[in-house]
Parts: C-alpha cells; sequence; structure tokens
C-alpha cells in the first residue's frame, strides 16, 4: 500500500469509525499496520528536515 501520509490518515479514520459503528475488531490487524506505517513515515519525515 504505497500511498501519501494524508491518505492513509484518512483510511484510518474512516476505518476507525467503521470499526466504532460495527464494533468488530476483525480489521485490527489492517488498523495496527497503518499506523505503523503513518509512525515510521512521521519519523522518517521529521528525520529528513534535521
Amino acid at each position: 500500500m504505497n500511498q501519501n501520509i494524508f491518505e492513509k490518515e484518512a483510511y484510518l479514520k474512516d476505518l476507525v469509525e467503521k470499526l466504532l459503528r460495527n464494533r468488530n475488531l476483525s480489521d485490527f490487524d489492517t488498523l495496527n499496520n497503518l499506523f505503523e506505517e503513518i509512525k515510521k513515515e512521521l519519523k522518517n519525515q521529521t528525520q529528513s528536515t534535521n
């Protein structure tokens, strides 16, 4: 999944809303992976600006 950070953020928000509405945690792995990808990208962006 090669998306920019804003697309990932929007997808993450949609996924969280879906999970809360449906009380379904079957997408937990996807959610967790997105959080990890976003953290890595933010860390890389922070390092590249320093």
